[in-house]
């Protein structure tokens, strides 16, 4: 499955904020600190170096383990059996048991996967759309802390 192009993201943002805040006037800050912890949680997920790929894999359609693994190069079997649980236990994912001998396991994304997909494309978007800037600015950051370590004398190491 491409990634598809979310419009008024943004918007959406802001209006989402906007409803957290009046939330927020009505309960204090524990409201704040729950959807923040629940944000932070979503995140961490994908930023698993494999579940984007897999989000991806498996939104085009229903995938087995092996496949998956094939196609994904360079992750090891533990780590994918890893994803694939962490997305399963967060409802992304949904697996189904093969009646066949040996079992076969297929992987399929669930009605709140398929929600998850534009939020994906949103951040491959950002992240294509910025990949430049953020590598200048991680270059000039590394430069000027070099710079820093060696007293202003570029032959010098740490």
């Amino acid at each position: 499955m491409a990634f598809r192009h979310i419009h008024d993201t943004h918007t959406a943002t802001l209006s989402h904020f906007k409803n957290l805040e009046a939330h927020t006037r009505r309960v204090g800050n524990k409201a704040v600190v729950v959807e923040v912890r629940s944000a932070v949680e979503i995140f961490s997920m994908l930023g698993d170096k494999w579940a984007v790929p897999v989000l991806v894999m498996v939104g085009a359609g229903p995938k087995r383990f092996n496949e998956i693994r094939r196609i994904i190069e360079n992750v090891s079997q533990r780590m994918l059996t890893r994803t694939l649980r962490r997305m399963e236990r967060d409802g992304i994912l949904e697996r189904e048991i093969l009646p066949t001998n040996p079992p076969g396991v297929v992987y399929s994304l669930t009605p709140l996967g398929v929600s998850l997909c534009p939020v994906a494309d949103a951040v491959a978007q950002w992240a294509i759309r910025n990949h430049g800037e953020i590598d200048a600015a991680q270059k000039r950051h590394d430069h000027s802390r070099r710079r820093a370590s060696t007293g202003g004398n570029p032959g010098m190491v740490d």
